[in-house]
């Protein structure tokens, strides 16, 4: 998570939660866990899958890790378009320049 935050600050990104590192990490993860899967016999989908690194006759672990994520991410994109382009026409995506110069806190 750290080479993640540090990019993020170098690419002057405004992020105060520091959303991308956590999150940028898990998608990091996830295509980890299928390069380090080893024996179909702790296969948890029960298809004896696993991943590139180790011998065996199924080594497909990585289009589905790959497909889950493109998967959330087409849903979360979806999602959060469709709510925040809905209140941008609303109206209430923004505050009004006067609070916003005053300051919220």
């Amino acid at each position: 998570m750290q080479c993640a935050s540090k990019l993020v600050l170098k690419l002057k990104v405004d992020d105060p939660l520091d959303a991308f590192a956590v999150h940028g990490e898990g998608v990091e993860r996830v295509v980890h866990l299928e390069l380090q899967h080893q024996l179909p016999e702790y296969s948890y989908n029960g298809l004896g899958s696993h991943g590139f690194v180790y011998p065996g006759d199924k080594p497909d672990l990585l289009g589905v890790q790959v497909a889950a994520i493109a998967i959330i991410l087409a849903w979360v994109g979806g999602t959060s378009t469709i709510l925040f382009a809905s209140l941008r026409l609303l109206g209430v995506l923004r505050v009004p320049a006067d609070i916003e110069e005053a300051g919220m806190d």
